[in-house]
């Protein structure tokens, strides 16, 4: 089945989108179980790691797994949100310098079998979800840290 891949151009250097993207604070609160209460995406910076919903009254939601993280450059998880199927997906985020500076987001949403196929309609707005990465990645300027666990 194919995979849903989407480029994202960005202004900001690849160290730094790469760490707005793990810091998880641009996820849309609407792609989540509680909009209303949702602060942020966790992405724990290690192989193994999970990926997690946090909200602000201290609830999370396991949403996946970390299978790459190399820092400044690529992750790569296993994505369970929204799979009503139970059988999670993949994401892969590899963020490129480019020559004239900036970086392309390149994205991929992966892992698609017989078994999940029925989920994938959900994800077709990922361009969409990705634009609000975009403009977070341009106005936080502050420097790349680890994301919180």
């Amino acid at each position: 089945m194919e995979d849903i891949e989407v480029t994202v151009p960005l202004s900001a250097d690849a160290a730094h989108a790469f760490s707005v993207y793990v810091a998880g604070s641009w996820w849309p609160s609407i792609w989540s179980t509680d909009p209303e209460h949702l602060d942020r995406l966790v992405v724990q910076p290690r192989v193994g790691g999970r990926v997690l919903a946090r909200y602000d009254d201290g609830r999370e939601e396991d949403w996946g797994e970390v299978l790459d993280y190399q820092p400044g450059r690529r992750l790569e998880h296993t994505f369970s949100y929204a799979h009503t199927s139970g059988v999670p997906s993949r994401v892969v985020a590899e963020f490129v310098d480019r020559s004239e500076g900036g970086c392309d987001l390149v994205f991929r949403h992966t892992g698609w079998t017989e078994e999940n196929e029925q989920d994938r309609n959900q994800f077709m707005n990922w361009t969409e979800q990705l634009d609000e990465f975009a403009e977070t990645s341009e106005f936080d300027l502050r420097p790349p840290q680890t994301p919180p666990e």
